[in-house]
């Protein structure tokens, strides 16, 4: 919220701020409730399932290349990781050098299917209101916001100039 004493707020820059406050509300809500149900009926958490969709999709991934695809600090992967190597859903190899490579094992494939399934029906319950070109309405407008992101740090590098 501004400041009491700058300008009154235009209609327009309500809009926006209105926009990133429900983005961050569902969002947040969204995870909220996925991490309690995965942590209950699977003892992991949204973090543990962002890198287990990477690795059923990218086997033999870097630990580096799995916090570039899920966004996430290579130390909370790191961290994430070893949980899930503990628990026998990751197994890792060496190159022979400090990079180590990760693949889901056998039970960690089983772990992603049934993980999937509960997304998957938690996705199609969220957007069931939603008619076809509704949602691609809302597709292309998501991926508007997110090609935009890099502008949002550029701008802000440029003001400290």
């Amino acid at each position: 919220m501004p400041p009491a004493d700058t300008a009154v707020e235009t209609a327009a820059e309500k809009a926006r701020r209105e926009v990133i406050a429900l983005l961050h509300s569902v969002a947040g809500q969204l995870t909220s409730s996925a991490s309690a149900q995965y942590r209950e009926r699977f003892g992991i958490g949204v973090m543990d399932v962002r890198i287990i969709s990477v690795l059923s999709q990218e086997p033999d991934a870097s630990g580096a290349r799995i916090a570039e695809a899920t966004g996430l600090d290579k130390a909370a992967v790191s961290r994430s990781l070893g949980s899930l190597a503990r628990r026998g859903l990751t197994r890792s190899t060496s190159s022979g050098g400090r990079a180590r490579f990760i693949a889901l094992t056998d039970a960690g494939r089983a772990l992603h299917d049934a993980v999937w399934k509960i997304g998957h029906e938690r996705h199609r319950r969220l957007l069931q209101g939603f008619s076809p070109v509704q949602l691609d309405l809302l597709r292309t407008m998501l991926r508007q916001l997110y090609d935009a992101l890099p502008l949002v740090d550029q701008n802000e590098a440029n003001s400290h100039r």
